[in-house]
């Protein structure tokens, strides 16, 4: 039975130095049981608060019972911090082609003018095979 957590909070772009938080797990209720959640839920959830507003951080949890403190868990992906909610970057520029590969293409494009208050950390670049074939009038174009 686990008696608590331990989240360590590892702020990656503040220069603050990491700090631990101690979470207690469900309530029992009247008859001593553990809260239920429904069986498709099977994770703990904790709200870690007094973070800085637009900065990264990442996460470690461990367990706490009778026998001890469970190691760490493996960190996190990042997560950032809103300064009044979260806003959705703008577009980034129209990719262009700057070099052919005989297998590839390199794509070079401008980052977004607003980032939304929190940095890019990624980008997803989406295309589609163009089907062109020769017209009546022979030249090349689209099907």
């Amino acid at each position: 039975e686990v008696d608590g957590y331990e989240i360590m909070v590892e702020p990656q772009s503040s220069g603050e130095d990491p700090w631990i938080v101690s979470v207690e797990p469900p309530q029992a209720d009247a008859d001593g049981d553990r809260e239920e959640r429904p069986r498709s839920r099977t994770r703990t959830e904790a709200t870690v608060e007094g973070l800085l507003p637009k900065q990264i951080y990442t996460f470690c949890v461990r367990g706490l019972n009778a026998s001890g403190t469970g190691p760490w868990s493996a960190p996190s992906e990042d997560a950032c911090t809103w300064l009044e909610g979260p806003v959705v970057a703008n577009a980034p520029s129209a990719p262009v082609q700057v070099e052919v590969l005989s297998a590839g293409l390199t794509l070079a494009w401008s980052p977004p003018a607003k980032d939304g208050g929190s940095p890019i950390v990624r980008y997803f670049i989406k295309g589609r095979l163009e089907q062109k074939q020769k017209r009546p009038d022979g030249a090349i174009g689209d099907v």
